[in-house]
């Protein structure tokens, strides 16, 4: 319950990262890389749906926080180009509706971040709506100058230079 996720774009990658409430993902100490740790499954269905024939959001963007509803998805890879603002050293907030529920999934060779109403699959949705283009994303001081090592650990940013102490008179 002490751990905020974000969504942070540096390096060219989008990463999911874990910070303790309170604290910025840039200032922590250490970065660990869990990406191996992540244990997929079949979702019943889900190798059937096509998002090919999804409908497209019009418009801007609704606010700094994206609120997903059913049968929404976001393609995660895409923020970058389709988001509102969305460089490196930027992040962005997705919430979800009440009585929806968000997974990440992976379809038509996508990695998408699905809304569905809880208890019900994103594969029995009717239809489908990209909302890619109404994410908005915030610049963070730190984000920008994280970089990944050749094994993939992240680095945090170097820390700003002290600044000179005043000489005396």
């Amino acid at each position: 319950r002490g751990v905020r996720k974000q969504f942070l774009l540096t390096n060219e990658k989008t990463i999911y990262g874990f910070a303790t409430k309170g604290e910025k993902f840039p200032d922590c100490s250490l970065f660990t890389e869990i990406t191996d740790s992540i244990a997929c499954k079949t979702v019943d269905g889900l190798n059937s749906v096509s998002l090919s024939g999804s409908a497209r959001t019009v418009g801007g963007p609704t606010g700094r926080v994206f609120v997903g509803k059913s049968c929404e998805w976001i393609d995660i890879n895409q923020v970058r180009t389709n988001g509102q603002g969305c460089a490196d050293g930027s992040k962005f907030v997705i919430k979800k509706e009440k009585g929806t529920r968000k997974q990440f999934l992976l379809v038509d060779g996508k990695d998408i971040l699905a809304f569905i109403k809880s208890g019900e699959k994103f594969a029995n949705c009717s239809s489908f709506t990209e909302v890619t283009s109404q994410v908005t994303c915030k610049t963070v001081d730190g984000v920008a100058g994280m970089s990944l090592t050749a094994n993939d650990a992240v680095t945090p940013a170097p820390p700003p230079a002290p600044s000179p102490a005043p000489s005396p008179a």
